[in-house]
């Protein structure tokens, strides 16, 4: 079930979470404002990718905009940025026919100039690019390869954000691979290393990698545990973009539920991303929610429920016609037909959809209207059609070497062709089910064995930060120690000048030292305790240092002062003292 909508989903996250009309507003003025050619870069690049799914036209045309500004700037670190934009922008709708490979040739030709030019950093970010493009394919060696090219240029200057974002496109190769433990160990990296460098932006994307880590594994509660700390974090966050953005944090934990099988909980979080997206008075970003919604009605199979909704979803499907989505509302109409019996119905509304799968979309999606076209004709008992779509759902299978997917689609042929009576080839693919079962079983094995080390390899990550965390502490109750035996030597030696002959100026100045160091402490211990109330809100903070500052200041100078002229007052009557005493002996003398 999950291969049915696979793309719409995939293509409805994309749009929901990148529109944002006051953003592309703000972006607007930001560029008349803009001076120098590298903000017009920035904002042109986000103007771009913004509007890639919502106005291909405007999107096309800032892209192109963008081009020009880096080219006539004759900056190399420009032209490669701006190379590397528009090919991120292009593939936001990889799943279409040749987009990936556009957005290739755009990475490609970024490398090329950033090797020609000795530009380490825009080559690592240059092989990045690749990396992803090649994991999208799905080709993992050569994702491996570029990544492993990526790496060979970090050096001292390289940015900890660039550092963060290879370690996580390594976990994704890892996991593209199949060597789990190795993404998880390289998240993990990623998330360390930004929680270090204070990276509140990467640290939520690593969360968002160990979700879908999880995911991959079926460990749905850890999954949801990692969607939760991202979307926790985003609300942390004061731009409006990450605003809009928590919709699709929000879809995200409700698509875990549902796969999960917990509709419950799934419906609870689409139904919040909506209210979000209603207060923010943007309709698309519904979208996102809506598409997940109508996946857990299918998931639950619930097709009288989905027809309901789907009828009902007019701005769901509005948004779709509204960039030539149209053929996948028909798919969508055709599988919850299907799911009713309702067949002529289904058929009518896939031979509308099959233009956009058979020439507009990628292998993925192909292969999910081949096996619904293959599954209509069964149920409708058209067999010889039925077998003719499962065999080219069959070829596309092997072509993503997707193992689960060829299972599927022969366990279908070995019922089909029994039931045609053609038991040479039932027998057939009765062998390869077999063989597919018994690596998939392998597989599952594997699979067990990862959820093994993932806990491991989590509990060992937790025994780490406890241990550097006690190792904080204790270096900090050290320096807290240090300090207090500071401060009491201070004020012992002040106390001292008392009774030694010092001058007045000596006193001031011990005294000025000690009183410092004292409230200054004192107002460190405060702050410290204070920040479990104020949870890091800067106008907490700012209030609390307010009000303690106003308590604090003037004790500081009333005792300072009394203290220091108890202190000189005693020295001066002592000196007096001192040259009364030798007068007096002067004079018996």
């Amino acid at each position: 079930m999950r291969y049915m909508f696979l793309f719409l989903l995939t293509l409805s996250l994309c749009a929901g979470a990148q529109q944002a009309h006051p953003v592309v507003d703000s972006l607007k003025r930001s560029l008349t404002r803009a001076k120098s050619d590298g903000e017009k870069v920035s904002l042109l690049g986000d103007l771009a990718q913004i509007l890639m799914t919502t106005d291909r036209a405007s999107a096309d045309a800032y892209g192109q905009q963008l081009t020009e500004v880096a080219e006539r700037s004759r900056d190399r670190k420009l032209i490669i940025r701006a190379l590397l934009l528009n090919g991120k922008r292009i593939s936001v709708l990889g799943s279409f026919k040749g987009n990936t490979e556009k957005a290739m040739a755009l990475y490609g030709e970024a490398l090329a100039v950033a090797r020609e030019n000795k530009l380490d950093d825009e080559t690592f970010s240059s092989h990045l690019a690749l990396s992803a493009a090649y994991r999208s394919i799905p080709d993992a060696d050569k994702a491996l390869s570029h990544c492993n090219e990526a790496h060979s240029y970090i050096g001292p200057s390289t940015s900890d954000s660039l550092k963060v974002l290879g370690m996580l496109e390594y976990g994704a190769v890892y996991t593209a691979r199949r060597e789990k433990l190795l993404a998880l160990r390289s998240f993990f990296a990623a998330l360390r290393l930004a929680e270090e460098k204070g990276l509140v932006r990467l640290q939520r994307q690593s969360y968002s990698y160990l979700a879908g880590f999880y995911s991959s594994i079926e460990e749905y509660d850890r999954a949801i545990d990692y969607g939760v700390r991202a979307l926790e974090l985003r609300r942390t966050m004061p731009d409006l973009q990450a605003r809009y953005n928590q919709v699709e944090d929000m879809t995200s934990i409700g698509n875990m539920y549902g796969y999960k099988k917990n509709y419950g909980m799934a419906r609870s979080y689409f139904a919040q991303a909506v209210r979000l997206a209603d207060s923010l008075k943007f309709a698309p970003l519904k979208m996102s929610a809506y598409i997940g919604m109508l996946n857990n009605y299918l998931y639950a199979a619930q097709p009288e429920q989905a027809l309901a909704f789907f009828n009902g979803a007019d701005t769901l499907k509005a948004y779709l016609r509204g960039f030539g989505y149209d053929g996948i509302i028909d798919q969508a109409y055709g599988y919850i037909y299907t799911d009713l019996n309702k067949f002529d119905s289904a058929f009518y509304y896939y031979a509308r959809s099959a233009p956009l799968f058979e020439n507009g979309l990628n292998i993925a999606s192909r292969y999910s209207f081949y096996v619904q076209m293959g599954r209509l004709h069964n149920k409708a008992g058209h067999l010889a059609q039925s077998i003719d779509y499962y065999g080219k759902a069959r070829a596309l299978a092997t072509q993503m070497n997707d193992l689960k997917a060829q299972q599927a689609v022969v366990i279908e042929l070995d019922t089909l062709y029994q039931k045609t009576g053609n038991y040479k080839e039932a027998l057939a693919m009765t062998a390869l089910s077999l063989g597919y079962r018994d690596s998939l079983d392998q597989l599952g094995k594997e699979k067990d064995l990862m959820q093994i080390e993932a806990a491991d390899e989590l509990d060992r990550q937790q025994r780490l930060d406890a241990q550097q965390k006690e190792q904080k502490e204790k270096r900090h109750r050290i320096q807290y120690l240090g300090i207090t035996i500071a401060i009491a030597a201070s004020f012992l030696l002040l106390a001292m000048t008392g009774f030694f002959r010092v001058s007045q100026k000596a006193i001031r100045l011990v005294g000025f030292f000690s009183f410092l160091m004292f409230f200054e402490f004192l107002f460190l211990l405060f702050k410290k305790s204070i920040a479990t109330i104020t949870q890091g809100e800067p106008w907490k903070d700012l209030a609390f240092m307010i009000a303690l500052a106003a308590v604090l200041l003037p004790l500081h100078h009333w005792v300072e002062e009394k203290a220091i002229h108890y202190l000189v007052k005693k020295r001066t009557r002592r000196t007096v003292g001192e040259t009364r005493v030798v007068r007096e002996a002067e004079e018996v003398g």
